[in-house]
């Protein structure tokens, strides 16, 4: 997450089941056509076999806003939404946070599953205060993240959320304190059955929109479709072989 800028706005690598996305708009990563239209392309390409998304950004700030604010309007109208574009990914996706994440940048950790902070990690949606508002569901999405009435508070204000605040508030997931632990923590959940992280997140994100009883049946669906795979077998024979598990996701 640091070193000299890429040529290309978005950079895509994948290590063996982890696909990293990687923001390298010149000088600062700020939202522009070219990085929307390069994030866009690196999600549309992500391979069949990655388990895991991580979206990191090179450099001082993960994004600092718009590069051309008063271009943002016509650009969110003339391309598809990239936030959408990471929710709707089958694999859980982590966004690893550094600095100023401030307007789209926001909105987009807030498409991921997970989101890792580091201490200088600042959170900011200040649309509103400028007259205009967040253009990739922001607000619907921070109000189903942090409540009502820290999210109102927050966008009325515009004010910069530090890491600890929004972890407090639910709006980031762990607090990291440095590359090391991030990598560690990346690959323990690499290191899970693809399924089950697949699982896991059907569970979680069509769940929450259903009723008790529905999100009940659609895990006990989940569970009995596990049942059925070699990785579930292969997570008993490891138990019993007191070894680490070998998943393959099959």
């Amino acid at each position: 997450m640091s070193g000299a800028a890429s040529p290309h706005p978005v950079v895509a690598a994948y290590d063996g089941r982890v696909a990293r996305v990687r923001l390298e708009g010149h000088p600062d990563n700020a939202f522009d056509g070219r990085l929307v239209n390069g994030l866009l392309a690196a999600l549309d390409a992500l391979p069949d076999d990655a388990v895991l998304l991580v979206l990191e950004a090179r450099g001082t700030d993960f994004c600092p806003g718009w590069r051309d604010p008063a271009a943002a309007g016509a650009l969110a109208e003339t391309v598809p939404n990239p936030v959408d574009a990471l929710a709707a990914l089958p694999m859980p996706a982590v966004a690893v946070v550094q600095g100023r994440c401030f307007g789209p940048g926001c909105e987009l950790v807030m498409g991921c599953d997970l989101v890792w902070a580091l201490p200088d990690a600042r959170f900011r949606l200040a649309a509103l205060r400028e007259a205009e508002r967040p253009r990739w569901g922001g607000i619907q999405r921070l109000v189903r993240l942090v409540g009502t009435g820290r999210a109102m508070e927050w966008l009325l204000s515009g004010r910069a959320v530090g890491a600890p605040e929004a972890a407090a508030a639910g709006l980031v997931g762990r607090l990291v304190p440095g590359t090391a632990e991030v990598e560690a923590g990346l690959a323990d959940l690499a290191a899970a059955a693809p399924w089950s992280l697949w699982a896991a997140k059907q569970a979680v994100v069509r769940g929450r929109d259903l009723t008790l009883l529905q999100a009940l049946e659609l895990e006990a669906d989940l569970y009995a479709l596990l049942e059925t795979t070699e990785d579930r077998r292969e997570g008993i024979r490891a138990f019993l072989e007191k070894r680490p598990p070998h998943f393959r996701g099959r």
